[in-house]
């Protein structure tokens, strides 16, 4: 089913430098040399969800560096997170927020102050589910909307759902919106290969600043900087490979391995950065300042147990936008 099947859909205007569309990820394929993929900052990803009342596994589209303009078929609950300046019809909307909107408004998210930014759907991103997840897999070309980032013209369906949540002029926002940081500060904890390093190796990560390259990806964040001494080992047989895991190459680069890598590889982990980290590295963009701080294991599992707390413990806020300014009221229909 698609356009012009009388289901509601939203159609990109403009699809911004890189937007897909994006859930959880792949859970369970990885044996089978399938990556978990999905959204990149897990807490704006979720965050979106909540504030669109969706479940917390719906499609999102995922907008990197320049987000889209769409439009919707119907009226409709929409919602944002992530670092973007968000406007309906040219009229400026709370960030982190979740919004009604009337049918053919144009929504923009054009203007990001971090990497990435979220927009959810009330009923989800409606694509056909592969493998278990309708999350766009760049690298293989399946999963999301043919398998590809979204281009002016495409037209997804939206889900099932059971109408707005809110109407007119109500808002439902995050209390405390999170804002990217530069220079970003990572706890991560030592191997499981630093063994593989001279002495001088295991300390540097921690000692140095680096600069998130514009190579980076989807697949993992390059840190360009002071070389790190590189193994003493010669060639080495591929293993499993960790999300968050820091790899080094042979010309002493670092990487950080993020949702989309190789579920196997040949270069050994100096380190392993904590997950609700990955969820600040989300949001580094080209040129930001990354540094790296040594935990053990035992504080790296408190710092992941007390962030996904915090996670499910916060609450939206309900609220009312500002009085419409002249003529805003006949374009937005509230």
């Amino acid at each position: 089913m698609g356009p012009g099947d009388g289901m509601p859909s939203l159609r990109i205007v403009k699809p911004g430098l890189l937007t897909t569309v994006q859930d959880r990820g792949r859970s369970g394929w990885e044996a089978y040399g399938v990556p978990q993929g999905g959204a990149r900052d897990l807490r704006a990803y979720l965050w979106a969800n909540r504030l669109a009342a969706n479940p917390p596994g719906a499609a999102v589209l995922e907008a990197v560096l320049l987000g889209p303009t769409v439009s919707v078929t119907e009226p409709c609950w929409l919602a944002t997170a992530g670092a973007a300046a968000v406007t309906v019809d040219g009229s400026k909307r709370p960030g982190w927020a979740g919004f009604w909107v009337r049918a053919g408004a144009a929504v923009s998210l054009e203007r990001l102050v971090g990497a990435r930014a979220y927009l959810a759907v009330h009923g989800g991103i409606d694509v056909e589910p592969v493998l278990g997840s309708r999350s766009t897999d760049l690298e293989s070309g399946f999963g999301g909307h043919e398998g590809r980032a979204l281009r002016a013209g495409d037209v997804l369906r939206i889900g099932a759902a059971d109408g707005a949540p809110y109407a007119g002029r109500e808002v439902l926002r995050h209390p405390r919106p999170p804002e990217p940081r530069s220079p970003l500060t990572v706890r991560a904890v030592r191997g499981p290969r630093d063994g593989d390093f001279p002495e001088e190796a295991r300390n540097a990560l921690f000692a140095a600043d680096y600069i998130v390259s514009s190579r980076s990806n989807h697949v993992g964040l390059r840190l360009d900087g002071p070389p790190i001494p590189t193994s003493s080992r010669g060639g080495r047989i591929s293993e499993p490979m960790p999300v968050g895991g820091v790899q080094v190459t042979p010309a002493g680069q670092a990487v950080i391995l993020l949702n989309a890598r190789g579920t196997i590889g040949g270069y050994p982990l100096l380190a392993t950065v904590c997950t609700p980290e990955l969820w600040l590295l989300g949001q580094a963009r080209p040129n930001d300042t990354v540094r790296f701080e040594l935990v053990s294991v035992e504080l790296a599992q408190a710092i992941a147990r007390e962030a996904f707390h915090a996670l499910l413990a916060e609450q939206p806020v309900r609220d009312l936008l500002p009085p419409p300014e002249r003529g805003e009221q006949r374009r937005s229909g509230g």
